[in-house]
């Protein structure tokens, strides 16, 4: 994306490149055009989307949607701010069960709309919605006492860790189940994968869920790494 178009972007994910403030009343808004492209997505798939298909969905003209909405990069990240929603209101009695929680809430997020996840990423996020996400996220980590740049680190860290994970067990939704303990199995050589075929071996492989066990571990490290800053 370019710099003209990164600027424009932050204009109308902030409202402040609305057009239409003089003379009469605008027939149409951006954000009515942001709802149709999620309308679009959400029915039949990103790739469904274009500023065709987006205008024909609002009722108007190709050329009319683009001076609201320059490209259709910009639609796409305008669409992934708005579907993403207000920020979550995270439960739980300690640092820990809310950070858990913020993982569960956005994972089911992209459950609901997967297509969010296929929007190529730009930048961090800059949005106020996926701000506001991430003000959470940042916040639950900051409660566990961890310094202001290991706690930028470890959110940022999560947020990219669901999202890939996300991607890939969304991907696997509509596919025959796999058994993959027993296909490493077969293919994991000891010779060639030691370590996967010791994993294997143990048991290794099995059916917790990723997501969960990888994030109580690392958020058990950052307990231990307070434990040691505590200790001197």
């Amino acid at each position: 994306m370019s710099t003209d178009d990164q600027t424009e972007l932050l204009k109308l994910l902030w409202g402040a490149a609305e057009p239409g403030r003089r003379g009469p009343k605008p027939r149409m808004s951006v954000g009515q055009i942001v709802a149709a492209g999620i309308t679009v997505a959400d029915r039949d798939g990103l790739d469904a989307v274009s500023m065709q298909r987006v205008a024909a969905e609002v009722g108007r003209t190709t050329m009319s949607v683009y001076t609201y909405v320059p490209n259709k990069d910009i639609l796409l990240d305008l669409m992934m701010d708005a579907a993403v929603g207000s920020a979550p209101v995270l439960v739980g009695d300690t640092w820990r069960e809310r950070v858990e929680d913020w993982v569960i809430q956005v994972s089911s997020l992209f459950k609901r709309r997967p297509w969010v996840l296929l929007v190529s990423i730009h930048s961090p996020p800059l949005g106020p919605n996926q701000l506001g996400w991430f003000d959470s996220l940042v916040g639950a980590v900051a409660e566990s006492g961890i310094r202001p740049a290991e706690t930028f680190a470890v959110a940022q860290y999560l947020l990219g860790a669901v999202r890939e994970w996300s991607r890939l067990h969304n991907a696997q939704v509509d596919q025959p189940e796999i058994d993959y303990a027993g296909a490493l199995e077969k293919l994991a050589d000891p010779e060639r994968f030691p370590a996967l075929s010791r994993l294997v071996a143990e048991g290794g492989v099995t059916d917790t869920d990723p997501l969960t066990l990888g994030l109580r571990r690392l958020l058990d490290g950052v307990e231990v790494r307070l434990e040691r800053s505590e200790g001197g």
